[in-house]
């Protein structure tokens, strides 16, 4: 009974990492580079300068500000991805055009 109680939080930790979930099951997270959203999505639809927006990225050390960021449209839903530089330093989304520009 133990091992199905861990086997389950093992499995419910891997499904709760934040990040984008692409069709081919990949997972794009901050610190990946924005060619591999590109990739997948084209273009963004739009481009906003929002509040600055702060991350600690894990793999890097490091925390990043940016307020530049790249929204698409997908499935009724604004796919919000933060950018510095290159590098994507926070996702999300939202269904309200209103709260395009404030953090999250």
């Amino acid at each position: 009974m133990k091992k199905l109680i861990v086997l389950m939080l093992l499995l419910l930790a891997n499904n709760c990492s934040a990040g984008l979930r692409m069709e081919d099951g990949s997972l794009i997270r901050a610190g990946d580079n924005i060619d591999t959203l590109y990739a997948f999505w084209g273009r963004e639809q739009q481009r906003l300068v929002s509040e600055e927006t702060c991350n600690h990225i894990i793999q890097l050390k490091r925390e990043y500000c940016s307020t530049r960021r790249y929204i698409w449209l997908r499935n009724g839903r604004y796919m919000l991805v933060q950018v510095s530089g290159r590098m994507i330093i926070k996702t999300g989304w939202t269904r309200s055009q209103r709260a395009l520009t404030e953090p999250f």
